[in-house]
């Protein structure tokens, strides 16, 4: 493991990045202190980590049509029935054309 200084890290901060890259860890310190671990990161990890959390968040901003839809229960009720066929004849016994 590496050990590098928090001015060495301003300075050389791409080379560092690119040595983390090529899988090296880095161990910063302040004043000679270790204060954290730079390590590579597991991509694949990282990627069902995100797809997991979209897909929480897909579930979650869908949830409120789930509880919904209960909301709208009246709309297939049986007594609208009578609406229905009354709406057919209607429609069937005027003239919807033009002229």
């Amino acid at each position: 493991m590496r050990k590098v200084g928090t001015r060495e890290l301003k300075q050389h901060t791409g080379e560092i990045i690119d040595s983390v890259r090529m899988g090296e860890r880095v161990l910063l310190t302040l004043r000679g202190e270790p204060v954290a671990v730079i390590s590579p990161i597991d991509r694949e990890a990282v990627e069902k980590a995100v797809g997991s959390e979209a897909e929480r968040a897909e579930r979650e901003s869908l949830g409120w049509l789930a509880v919904g839809e209960g909301a709208f229960s009246f709309w297939e009720n049986e007594d609208d029935a009578v609406w229905d066929e009354l709406a057919d004849r209607t429609v069937e016994g005027s003239d919807l054309t033009d002229g």
